[in-house]
């Protein structure tokens, strides 16, 4: 006949499955576990897990937005040191920023104290002491 049956050692199980050669215990380990975990707890973790990796990636991801933010905050500021809500529009237009809108950024860097108004739609930068 050609073919040899796999037989359980233990039990004499004919039911083969795929037999795996692992190179180091770690591997070993993680694949006996991931084995003997029901489906539903597997499926859960892998949620919390990417969930998890998610949210580490976001604060790279806000200190990206916050550096384009405050170069297009700059890039809108006049020679005369005045920032204005038309000029900040423009400058988000021109770089191509989405997401937030020049009243909003003005409102946080007063919030934060960066920017003081010094007119109806025209604000100063603060001086920040290093």
């Amino acid at each position: 006949m050609g073919g040899s049956d796999s037989r359980c050692l233990r039990c004499g199980s004919t039911k083969s499955r795929e037999v795996r050669i692992f190179d180091d215990p770690q591997s070993l380990s993680e694949a006996v576990a991931a084995s003997n975990m029901p489906k539903e707890i597997a499926d859960e973790l892998e949620k919390r897990i990417s969930s998890y990796n998610l949210r580490l990636q976001k604060p790279h991801s806000a200190e990206s937005h916050s550096s384009q933010h405050v170069a297009a905050m700059m890039d809108a500021t006049g020679d005369d040191g005045q920032l204005t809500l038309s000029s900040l529009s423009r400058s988000l237009e021109r770089m191509d920023i989405h997401g937030t809108t020049a009243e909003k950024l003005i409102g946080q860097a007063e919030f934060e104290g960066r920017l003081i108004r010094e007119g109806q739609d025209t604000w100063s930068w603060l001086q920040q002491s290093s």
